[in-house]
Formats: structure tokens, sequence, C-alpha cells
């Protein structure tokens, strides 16, 4: 169902292991602190701004096809910036989502269609400040449901969030743990226990001049798997992600470029060796007032 993809999906960005997509797939999770509100707005802001009303995303690699470049996704946008559809072209992962949004601007629930049936609902609730604290997924055709609850703890410097069946037995906990007197903006740990409290993976970021500067992930054994270094651009878009193994040699790099206006241009991938081994390109229809021009 579709809280389990987006919760596999929530791993996936813990472990930074869809760094590739994630300029296209924004919208997987709903913000959980006030940073991430502002963050979104931000993003909504910028998208608004340049009259995207359409972004196609191509991905191609030099192994395969010959390099030929395919249609992955193609995400849609209202006015405000919004993310309000994205069809997934990709024949092994092809579906439809189509987003609704309040009066002010709250994401409230998402509707995913696959072989043009309707087939899971995901709905969201906030708090005042607008963080999420509740997002409940139904499958239409098992009439599964579960649902995700996030829950400050009591030194206000971690969120709980806890995966719960249609019975209400725990599946798993994530707990989001940030720098002390950061108010949430920081995050410096992240791990995911399984219901017996078992860990499975562990993160530990640092930061420097406000931007998140490395991260480690460790597995269940608490051994190190492999590690991230961050770099931006001097507007503090992302520009490289460095990956690398235990011992410190490179795995693999991405690099990150923008079009003038920081919508995102390209994402390539390089292996160990520096060989590209994808690239995923974006294009933009805009409003027609806009003309794309910017």
């Amino acid at each position: 169902m579709l809280l389990r993809t987006r919760l596999a999906a929530a791993f996936l960005m813990l472990t930074d292991l869809m760094l590739a997509v994630l300029p296209a797939l924004a919208h997987e999770e709903p913000p959980k602190t006030v940073a991430e509100c502002r963050d979104q707005a931000e993003r909504c802001a910028l998208y608004a701004a340049c009259g995207v009303q359409t972004q196609q995303m191509f991905v191609s690699s030099p192994a395969q096809d010959g390099g030929a470049e395919s249609l992955f996704l193609t995400n849609t946008f209202d006015r405000a910036g919004h993310h309000v559809e994205q069809v997934v072209a990709a024949p092994a992962q092809a579906q439809r989502s189509l987003s609704h949004y309040g009066d002010d601007g709250a994401w409230l629930s998402e509707d995913t269609w696959r072989e043009g049936k309707l087939s899971e609902r995901t709905s969201f609730r906030y708090d005042p400040r607008g963080c999420v604290t509740l997002i409940v997924g139904e499958d239409f055709a098992t009439g599964a449901r579960e649902q995700l609850s996030y829950e400050p703890e009591a030194d206000g410097s971690a969120i709980r969030v806890t995966k719960t069946d249609s019975t209400g037995a725990t599946l798993y906990t994530l707990v989001y743990r940030y720098e002390p007197g950061s108010d949430l903006t920081r995050l410096v740990e992240a791990e995911q226990r399984e219901a017996d409290g078992s860990l499975r993976v562990r993160t530990h970021q640092t930061w420097a001049n406000g931007r998140r500067h490395t991260k480690d992930v460790h597995g269940a054994d608490g051994a190190l798997s492999w590690g991230f270094t961050y770099a931006y651009k001097a507007a503090g878009d992302l520009a490289q992600v460095t990956r690398h193994g235990p011992d410190g040699a490179v795995l693999s790099r991405q690099v990150h470029t923008y079009r003038p206006d920081r919508l995102p241009d390209t994402v390539t991938d390089h292996g160990a060796d520096g060989t590209v081994t994808r690239v995923s390109r974006y294009a933009y229809g805009f409003f027609a007032e806009t003309h794309g021009a910017r």
C-alpha cells in the first residue's frame, strides 16, 4: 500500500539512497518540524515565482540501451507551487498520484491509481504550526489500514515516529534527534528500530555553516556501513554528494546542477572510478504568462 511505499522511501531518505530522485520526489514526506515547513514553503515559492506547471524527469545510463534517455516521471504543480500530480512512467513503477490541498496550502491527502484503478489513499493531519502529527494509509484492494504517528519527545529535542497496523500493533519506530537548542533545525541522529526493539539502522550527522556536512550510516550491528560528505553552491543549493565506505574509499559521487532560476537541471551519478553511471535531466513546462523565460 502507499503508506508502505512512503515508509520505504523515508528509510531510503534516512540513508540517502534516494538522492538521485529527491528533487523530483520532494513531496514524499510532509514537514515534521517548523524548519521543514519553512523549507517546503520556500520551495513552493520558487516554483510559483518561476511559473512551473510541469516538471519531467528523464533518465539515461551509458551502460544501458546505449545511453538512450527515457521518461521516468512527470510532476504537475498549481500556480502556488504545490505539487498536485505525479505520473511515474517507468514500467516497473507505473502509477498516477493526485494530491489535495486545503485553503491554507496544507497537503491533506494523496490518491494513487494503478492500472486505471484507485488503489490507495493517504491522509495527513497537522498541529497548529503545520507540522504533521498523523499519516493514515488505506489500501482499497485489501482493506488494510496503517498509520504513522509523530510525537515530540519530552525534552523537546527529538521526534518519535511509530508505524502501526490496522490492529494498533507497532511495526517499527523512527526517532529523529536534533542538536539541543537548535529548535529542531539541525538533525544529528536518526534511528529505526523494529517492533522488538532491535536496531535496523542509525545515522549520525554533522553540520557546518548551517548546512549538513557529513552523514554516517550504521547497520543493525552498529558497524559503519557507509558515509556521505556534502558540498553546496554559494546560494545554498546542494552541489555534490560523495559516498564513501568504512575505510574512507570513495564509492560514488553525485553532482547536482541548476538552471539560472535555481530549478534543478541535472543530477549525474559517478561510480568509484569516476565514470558516469546515470544521468537524470529535468525539463519544465510553464504557465503561459511566464513563457518559461526565467
